[in-house]
Order: C-alpha cells, then sequence, then structure tokens
C-alpha cells in the first residue's frame, strides 16, 4: 500500500516554479499526489509553503490485474529516477488495458504537468476524471490548470466537486479559498472556505488563522 498523502496546488499568479513530482497508486484513490512548489502569493508578503494531507476517502476502485500492478511498479520506480519517458511507456501501456484505471491517467498527468505539456496534462487528468469523477488528485490538477488560465469558474466547480463529495478534504477547501479570495473577490465566500478548511485538519493552521483574522476585519 502507497503511502496515503497529498500536497496542495496553492501557487501565486505571479512567480518562478519548480516541479517535482512523486507517483499515486494505479487507482489513484487511495494513493499520493505530489508536486513540491515555490508558492507565493502576488499580494502577500508571505510565502505558502506546501503542506500534505491524507488523501480523500477511499472510493471502490477497480481491481488491478498482476502484470498490471508489475507494470505500474516498474513506472513508479523510474518515475523516482525521472526517467519520465519510460515511465510513460509503462502507464500507456496499462491505460490500454485497463483505461478504468484512474491512477495510471493522474500519473501520466503528472509528468506531462512536469514536462509543461500542458494540453497533454489536461487530457491525462481528464481521463482520469471519466474513469473516478471524484478522483480529487485529478480535479485539484485541472483547478490549478484552470486558474492558471484565467478560467477561474471552471477551477471553482471541480474544487467544488470534491468538497461536497468530500467535505473533510482539506487540500480543495483551501485551494477553493485562494481562488475566491485572490482571483475571484469573493471574500465571504473565501472565509467559509478557509473556516472548512480550518475545520478539516487536526490542528488550525496558524498562517491560515492569520489570513482569516485580515478577512473577518
Amino acid at each position: 500500500m502507497w503511502v496515503l498523502w497529498v500536497l496542495v496546488f496553492v501557487t501565486g499568479c505571479a512567480r518562478q516554479r519548480g516541479s517535482h513530482v512523486e507517483p499515486i497508486s494505479p487507482q489513484a484513490d487511495a494513493g499520493t499526489a505530489r508536486v513540491a512548489e515555490d508558492t507565493q502569493v502576488s499580494s502577500r508578503s508571505t510565502e505558502r509553503d506546501p503542506k500534505f494531507f491524507p488523501i480523500n476517502p477511499a472510493v471502490d476502485a477497480p481491481p488491478v490485474s498482476a502484470t498490471n500492478q508489475s507494470l505500474f511498479s516498474k513506472a513508479i520506480e523510474f518515475m523516482k529516477q525521472k526517467q519520465t519517458q519510460a515511465a510513460e511507456a509503462l502507464l500507456l501501456e496499462i491505460t490500454v488495458d485497463q483505461p478504468e484505471l484512474a491512477g495510471p491517467w493522474v500519473n501520466l498527468g503528472l509528468i506531462y504537468r512536469g514536462r509543461e505539456e500542458i494540453e497533454l496534462a489536461r487530457d491525462a487528468f481528464e481521463q482520469a476524471i471519466r474513469a473516478n469523477p471524484n478522483n480529487c488528485d485529478a480535479r485539484s490538477h485541472l483547478g490549478l490548470l484552470s486558474r492558471e488560465h484565467g478560467l477561474f469558474e471552471e477551477a471553482e466547480q471541480h474544487y467544488q466537486v470534491c468538497v461536497s463529495a468530500f467535505p473533510s478534504y482539506a487540500p480543495a477547501q483551501l485551494n477553493l479559498a485562494i481562488l475566491y479570495e485572490l482571483y475571484m473577490g469573493r471574500l465571504a465566500d473565501a472565509l467559509v472556505a478557509y473556516r472548512a478548511y480550518q475545520a478539516a485538519l487536526p490542528e488550525p493552521d496558524s498562517q491560515v488563522a492569520s489570513w482569516v483574522l485580515d478577512l473577518e476585519r
């Protein structure tokens, strides 16, 4: 079983970003999606550090064949070694045999996003959603891609699907709050989302608490 953690995708609109990706499980309903980014919000002087959370609650996922599990394990090793072309080939092989698995599609999206092949990344994440409409890993990436291209309502929809299906999924709550505050000017909605994010954490986030105080003032 892979470690069950996910990173919030919270970059500002004016920053330089460098990414490192790690793979997720083939089902992508109980896996890892991790992107290390330099995060800085243009309207604040503070940096928003990456934070890790439990993955969205597992839902029923299709079984993975022994062959595809073996291919996936090899793809993971290639991704860890940054041999993305070799990993891509194995993941594509899995998607041909079992397109109903969301995980390989999300991993392909991570590879393409790391190469800045944005349209291929978007297509892979959308394929993951077709396999599992409630996949919050894919929707988080799609929300970020949409936001970066000024498609704020589209980004909102992706985050809203996650928070509606899994209210305790903290990353989507935080991404939604940032979208409302910094990009859409919906401060009252941002305050609600920030509070929901805090409620989803084992302990409140002190930095977010300061943002909440700013909005309350």
